[in-house]
């Protein structure tokens, strides 16, 4: 569960920036591994070339996923 929180508060540590971008956990570098659907369109052509640049072996990776089927139902919007 708290590596759970941990990924979690990661994913809201600089909101502003692409999430392609490394993050801090101490003194380890994290990075998400995002599927290209949830790329933004002016990242999409070059996506390939940014997780290369960006990722490395000694890096944790969280990988995002596909949310259930029953949570992409639910309105958000209220």
């Amino acid at each position: 569960m708290a590596n759970r929180d941990r990924n979690l508060l990661l994913l809201f540590d600089r909101p502003q920036e692409p999430l392609f971008f490394p993050r801090q956990d101490g003194n380890k570098e994290v990075v998400f591994e995002v599927s290209p659907e949830y790329v933004a369109d002016r990242y999409k052509p070059i996506y390939g070339d940014l997780q290369g640049r960006f990722g490395s072996e000694d890096q944790d990776k969280i990988t995002v996923k596909r949310p259930p089927s029953c949570l992409t139902s639910i309105n958000s919007r209220g």
